[in-house]
């Protein structure tokens, strides 16, 4: 049997989710915490939004490699605006990726 790999980047994605847990459980009563999740991969990329442990809505699209910051922009702005969610209602955004070049725009 194979030992089980785990990267350095699933490990601070683990501990980010963990602690966004931890913090939404400490808000006062009323007060809506969203996170923004986003995975990617080679192929999908997938994107969430929890209030508190709920996850609210998520998608699944085409990774582009080659998409700009500008594209990505109208991509999520279009999705939340299908479904109802502010982006400024967003409090923290957790990013995963296998693909380098992805994490440089989403970063900016």
């Amino acid at each position: 049997m194979r030992p089980l790999q785990i990267s350095a980047d699933f490990v601070k994605c683990r501990l980010e989710v963990w602690d966004y847990l931890q913090w939404s459980q400490d808000a006062p009563k009323g007060i809506s915490l969203m996170l923004l999740v986003i995975d990617i991969g080679n192929t999908n990329t997938v994107i969430g939004v929890y209030d508190g442990n709920h996850l609210v809505m998520d998608w699944r699209i085409r990774t582009e490699r080659n998409t700009t910051e500008d594209e990505f922009n109208l991509l999520i702005t279009g999705l939340f605006g299908t479904s109802g969610i502010e982006p400024k209602d967003i409090n923290k955004t957790i990013i995963s990726s296998v693909v380098p070049p992805m994490v440089t725009i989403l970063n900016s």
